[in-house]
């Protein structure tokens, strides 16, 4: 992974929010302990009379803190924790530059923010923002979002929050026929109270594959043992021949309910459930969730999938 220094960091960023509704564009302001930082306020006119407030309380010149006015503008000295929120001008009776002053996170383990994964070499892959403490999260692919520019195409999570946990879909151009040569550069963006992270994550695609459940589609009963046909999830990419998938098989003993895996194709007979899960044979990628288990009678009566209910 590669993290960004925020140490000097100071800059003015944009961010559409999702699931919020913002009644006016806000300025978001990032900077560390002891940062000087200028907030610029948009009068209609120079000479305009403008009033400055912190929190929603205007500002005097004997503010406890190190805030003072220039011209429009407001200068705060010595950035600390308590100069943290919100700050807007006013002028002519209307609100005319609204800001949040964050806070630069520092740096953290940032594998438990963020997971991703792939289920194939297709075009999409998908995101886990983990930690909730940051209410606003963002991600962008390329370079071009390291930072934050308005050129980087932002991906808002989904409106899916039933698990705590924010998801995003993002997509890429690269080819699955070709051999990677090229990382995938992630940036991700999050805001939390009074607090600003930016992180970039680095990684191939194929480090991230991880196939859907591998469907069982016949068991056949031989001489000595039980062949299973296992087959790709439908999500896979295609043709199996170039994206080969190597499976797994685990089953229940009938007698003495003992579980053991083994590969797909000679399994013992005396056995009650099974189940599969897959992984890229050629990179050898993460394993896939095991499919549900299917009882072993079904499957045999079966000329295609097995339809049964789990087994408990």
């Amino acid at each position: 992974f590669c993290f960004l220094n925020l140490n000097h960091i100071l800059s003015i960023i944009r961010i559409c929010v999702h699931d919020y509704y913002l009644s006016s564009v806000y300025q978001f302001t990032v900077g560390t302990p002891h940062d000087l930082v200028t907030l610029s306020c948009d009068v209609a006119s120079e000479g305009d009379e403008v009033t400055w407030k912190f929190s929603g309380e205007e500002i005097d010149e004997d503010n406890p803190f190190e805030m003072k006015k220039i011209g429009p503008n407001l200068l705060l000295k010595d950035v600390g924790t308590p100069m943290l929120g919100e700050y807007t001008c006013w002028s002519r009776g209307k609100s005319m530059s609204t800001y949040l002053l964050l806070q630069a996170e520092e740096e953290e383990e940032f594998d438990y923010f963020l997971t991703c994964r792939a289920n194939s070499y297709n075009c999409t892959f998908s995101c886990t923002w983990n930690d909730t403490k940051y209410k606003l999260v963002r991600l962008g692919l390329g370079p071009h979002c390291r930072e934050g520019g308005d050129l980087c195409s932002w991906v808002s999570s989904t409106s899916d929050k039933q698990d705590g946990k924010l998801h995003f879909e993002l997509h890429h151009s690269l080819s699955p026929y070709s051999e990677e040569s090229t990382m995938l550069e992630l940036t991700a963006e999050a805001i939390g109270n009074d607090t600003f992270l930016r992180r970039i994550k680095k990684f191939y695609l194929h480090d991230i594959i991880q196939p859907d459940s591998p469907q069982i589609v016949k068991c056949q009963e031989l001489e000595h043992y039980l062949s299973v046909t296992v087959r790709p999830p439908c999500s896979w990419s295609s043709p199996d021949s170039f994206f080969p998938l190597e499976h797994q098989v685990e089953y229940r003993l009938r007698d003495d309910g003992q579980v053991k895996c083994s590969k797909p194709s000679q399994l013992p007979k005396k056995i009650s459930s099974l189940r599969a899960r897959s992984r890229d044979l050629l990179v050898q990628s993460r394993w896939s969730k095991w499919s549900e288990w299917a009882n072993v009678k079904c499957c045999l009566l079966s000329s295609s999938i097995c339809h049964v209910s789990e087994t408990q």
